[in-house]
This record gives C-alpha cells, structure tokens and sequence, in this order.
C-alpha cells in the first residue's frame, strides 16, 4: 500500500513536469533533463540532445531547460523564446495535472464511486475512523459502515448533542446487511474524539453512462478548483492577519497519513482523492508566489504587457527567496503533522 502511494504521488508530479517537457519540445526549446524521481542519479542515457534519468528518490521528477535563468542568445533556450512561448511551456504543468484529474473523475464516475460530500448537502453518513474503548467502537461500529436514518451530518450531530448521556439506537448498513446498535452518547469525552467516538464522511455515490461520465468529470473538475481557491484564499487571509497556519491544513505527512486511512475504501475511493490531489497541485502552482510556476508567469505576463524585460538576476534571486519562504512553511507544517502522526 505504501509503494502504490509513493507510486500515486510521483506520477502527479511527473504529469506536471512531463507538460512543461512536451511544450518545450513544440517549442524547440533544448530539454537538457528529463528526471525521474530526484538525485543521487541511478542510472542514465541521452536521447538527441535531452539526458533521461532515473534516480534514487521516487517523489516525482523534474525538467531542466536550457537557458532557465539566463539568455543565451541561442534559439533553443527558454530565456531566449518570446514571451508568449515561455507563457505556454509553465502554464503546460498546470494545464496537465487538472487534465490528469478531470480523466480520473470521468474514468471513476463510469465505473462507479463513492464521493465525499464537504458541505451539509443530503447524502449518506460513512463512518471514517473509530476511536478505540469509544461508546462506538464497544457497539461494534467499523470503518467504512454507514449510519442510516439522517439526511446530512448537521442533522445527526444535533441528534448526538441532544441524547447526551442517553442510550440511543442507530441504524447502521455493512456491505449487504442492516442492522440496529445501542450506545451511550458520552458528556465527557477523550479530545478529538466526540461523544460517541466516529470521524464521519457524507457521501454519495457516482455511475454515470457514457458519454455522460465526460460531462460529470468536467463538473466535478471546476467545482473542486473553485472550492480549493476559496480555500486558499481562506488560508492566505489566515496566515496574514493571525499569523499561524490554520489547523486544517496538512503536509506531506499529514496527507500520508490520511491516504493510509484511506486504504480500506477500495482502489478507486484512493484513485479518486488522487484526482483531487492533482487538482491541489495545480492550484498552489498557479499561485503568483516566487519559485513556483505562478511567480514565473506574474514575470512573464509583466513583460507581454510592458514590453520590458526583468532582469533575470533579480528573478533569480525573487524565486530563492519564495524559495526558501516555501521550505520554512512546509517545515512548519510538517513538524505539526508529525505531531498529530504521534498523537
């Protein structure tokens, strides 16, 4: 399970980086590599002009183009190309991981899936995760059941908070079987537990016939990049005026750690978060921060429309400081996430 995760994560951002390596190429920009994976550098062999590597750390891989950060006066290299062309190779890693998504969605919505639903719209209460010696767990409630008999989970969480202390029952479905549980909702409860010890999903599950299955993934595509910019801009708005990293948010460690979780729903339920995923990659690429695609493009689209060049010293230098700005988040999150693991 570990490995397909590992296998999952490098191929979104291979994805990425192979967009960026094919709009190079149409645009007759020398690739000098193509990696996959990330150095020390296994083994390697060079096809025209182009080294094609493999290497020791599989999460993902990269591209370098000649003349990335320098001109060269060559016709070949990226710095050299006119504006509109640099303009299409760094929008191509974004443009290619909400493609990877948009097939995912479609792909599963043929076969069938179930899909997690993040606001109080009706669906269907999956239990997530039991907590162990909660009133749950001592009813026999397992990950992946669902509790019937509530229409959303505001609806079920007001149940729980007005049967406090009381003995209720739930209706609850496994598989091809329904049957009826007795609990005692607790007062006083474990943090981060709940009264009756659940993480609960509402769901809803997805068929679509062909050709019908294209025009779901395109639905599902956009409304889940509108929801992740919103969020971002939720986050950004957080980091500036309370200066903290708001607790909803994961690193590498935290999605690991929830993509382990996940493992019991099926192949296609991980398929499907992958997709999503992808999705999060590409909006936090086209975010106009230094070092990421979308610092480049704020570079690019400022010299189509003032017909000056930046300097490429000062580019340089304003994506080693996003750079390091990036690190110093992602170290901050993930020493939180490896402290929730622990926990």
């Amino acid at each position: 399970m570990i490995l397909l995760i590992i296998i999952f994560i490098a191929i979104l951002i291979l994805v990425h980086e192979f967009g960026h390596f094919l709009l190079a190429k149409n645009f007759k920009v020398k690739v000098e590599e193509f990696g996959i994976g990330f150095p020390p550098r296994i083994f390697k062999f060079k096809k025209d002009e182009t080294i094609y590597s493999f290497n020791l750390i599989p999460l993902g891989g990269f591209v370098r183009l000649y003349g990335e950060n320098e001109k060269t006066g060559s016709l070949d290299s990226f710095s050299d190309q006119p504006p509109k062309n640099r303009l299409f190779i760094v929008l191509a890693g974004i443009v290619f991981n909400i493609f990877l998504a948009y097939f995912i969605f479609s792909f599963i919505s043929l076969t069938g899936f179930i899909k997690p639903i993040f606001d109080n719209s009706p669906g269907n209460l999956m239990i997530f995760d039991v907590a162990s010696s909660s009133p749950a767990k001592i009813a026999g409630l397992e990950k992946g059941d669902f509790i019937l008999g509530f229409s959303n989970f505001k609806e079920f969480k007001n149940f729980i908070n007005e049967n406090l202390g009381k003995e209720i029952e739930l209706k609850i479905k496994r598989k091809n079987d329904i049957f009826t549980v007795k609990l005692v909702p607790r007062i006083d409860f474990p943090k981060n537990e709940g009264a009756i010890g659940v993480s609960i999903f509402t769901v809803d599950y997805i068929k679509e016939k062909f050709p019908l299955n294209f025009v779901y993934g395109a639905r599902l595509t956009f409304d889940y990049l509108s929801q992740m910019f919103s969020k971002i801009y939720e986050i950004l708005k957080n980091l500036i005026t309370v200066k903290k990293v708001p607790q909803d948010v994961v690193g590498p460690v935290g999605i690991f750690k929830i993509l382990l979780n996940l493992k019991d729903f099926g192949i296609k339920y991980l398929i499907f978060v992958f997709g999503v995923l992808s999705l999060n990659l590409a909006v936090i690429n086209i975010l106009p921060f230094p070092a990421l695609d979308g610092g480049r493009l704020i570079f690019i689209l400022f010299e189509m429309l003032s017909g000056k060049e930046v300097n490429k010293n000062v580019e340089s230098i304003f994506h080693l400081i996003g750079f390091v700005i990036l690190i110093l988040i992602a170290i901050l999150v993930t020493i939180r996430d490896v402290r929730i693991f622990i926990l």
